[in-house]
């Protein structure tokens, strides 16, 4: 077998295999730890439900019970994806151009005047969270550009070797580091490193080593790494239950954000259902077309338990993300785990077998995010569906694709 059939089955594997490892280290572990230690009602409920939600996802990817979604082949349309690629960094520009422009602060300028955590925190909630009005709608479509589009053209870019393919990584990096967010560099790098991965493993390195380097650099500046001014906020503020290192250093607190806080907080969305929901499942209630229809004011939970945990930020803004599989499980109970992974094995299939070689490297953040936010917003608000439709209906008449079959 080729280095380049190696690096494709690989890749493959390592697909199918980020949802069932990401809930063992960030859901399954910490809740088995837990309920040993306190052994408390919802360290067990996590335990449970997190590992129910990886059995349905295997159950499904082995029975092939996803093609019952589509159980039909579709007829392609042929689309110029340079031209389509060339387009998205166009527009994409010219809206973080303007949203740098009206702005109140940008993070990245705090960050390097110096300012405190405080400041640069207020920042990244300003940048786009706060907009009125019709500018609402820029925070909606910075997340898909974010998410998919722009993924989408890069590495597509790079996969022919356009001339625009270094300007379109540059303008994705640097307008991503204005907003100073700490998972900006993966999302912007990581596809590019899992599609170089299947075809110059060298090159995959590199991108790998790059992108190291610009998270430490981000998350240094993020919490005020130049700053002399002391802090109120962030770190300063997580309550004791929060903090299982019981240190305010900053290397401590990355790893305590990283591998505990998602786990706390999707226990305190259980917290919140038998707190405030009596118990109830929501039946999509935070769902905006779901809620729609059923003529009722869409619950903004995740606003509502970041509330519930740390009081509401200064802007109004703050939220509280949980896995895919517990928020599936707060609207439907255990039908929801089922049918929650029945979409998302589905996709991956889809990206999989997709005769668009680039989709498959644009679909490994989306599934990474959904370990901490929920299917539904990714879909829509992730722009998860452009991809879905991708997969599904296009394909470039313009340049002949080998596309290795790979069974799932």
């Amino acid at each position: 077998m080729s280095q380049a059939n190696r690096g494709v089955n690989i890749s493959t594997l390592f697909l199918i295999s980020v949802l069932p490892i990401g809930t063992l280290f960030f859901y399954i572990i910490p809740a088995v730890t837990s309920y040993f230690i306190n052994s408390d009602d919802y360290s067990f409920e996590m335990m449970v439900i997190s590992s129910v939600s990886v059995l349905f996802y295997m159950l499904v990817l082995v029975s092939n019970f996803d093609r019952l979604l589509f159980p039909f082949k579709t007829g392609k349309f042929n689309l110029n994806l340079t031209t389509l690629s060339k387009w998205i960094v166009i527009t994409y520009s010219i809206l973080m151009l303007y949203a740098a422009l009206t702005a109140p602060t940008i993070p990245l300028l705090d960050a390097l005047r110096g300012s405190g955590i405080d400041t640069i925190s207020n920042g990244r909630e300003t940048f786009l969270r706060t907009r009125t009005g019709w500018e609402v709608v820029l925070n909606y479509f910075f997340s898909m550009y974010r998410s998919v589009l722009m993924p989408f053209a890069v590495c597509w870019l790079f996969y022919i070797k356009n001339k625009w393919r270094f300007y379109s990584v540059i303008v994705f990096l640097f307008t991503l580091l204005l907003t100073l967010e700490k998972s900006v560099c993966v999302i912007a790098l990581i596809p590019l490193f899992f599609l170089f991965f299947q075809i110059k493993p060298k090159i995959a390195r590199r991108i790998l080593y790059i992108t190291v380097i610009l998270v430490a650099s981000t998350s240094f500046l993020a919490r005020g790494g130049i700053s002399t001014e002391s802090s109120t906020g962030d770190l300063g503020s997580v309550p004791e239950k929060y903090n299982i290192f019981k240190s305010d250093n900053q290397f401590f607190y990355v790893i305590n954000r990283i591998f505990f806080i998602p786990y706390a907080t999707s226990v305190d969305w259980l917290k919140y259902r038998d707190s405030k929901l009596n118990g109830n499942e929501l039946m999509g209630r935070n769902i905006s077309i779901i809620a729609s229809m059923n003529d009722e004011k869409k619950l903004n939970i995740e606003r509502e338990v970041f509330e519930f945990q740390w009081g509401q930020n200064e802007s109004g803004t703050g939220s509280a993300n949980t896995s895919y599989f517990v928020d599936s499980y707060i609207n439907w109970g255990v039908l929801g785990l089922l049918i929650y992974n029945l979409i998302i094995v589905f996709i991956i299939r889809r990206a999989i077998q997709s005769d668009i070689f680039v989709v498959k490297a644009c679909t490994f953040v989306p599934l990474v995010f959904l370990l901490f936010n929920s299917l539904t917003a990714m879909i829509f608000s992730g722009g998860l569906f452009i991809l879905i439709f991708i997969s599904l209906f296009l394909y470039d008449r313009s340049l002949y694709i080998r596309q290795i079959p790979t069974e799932v």
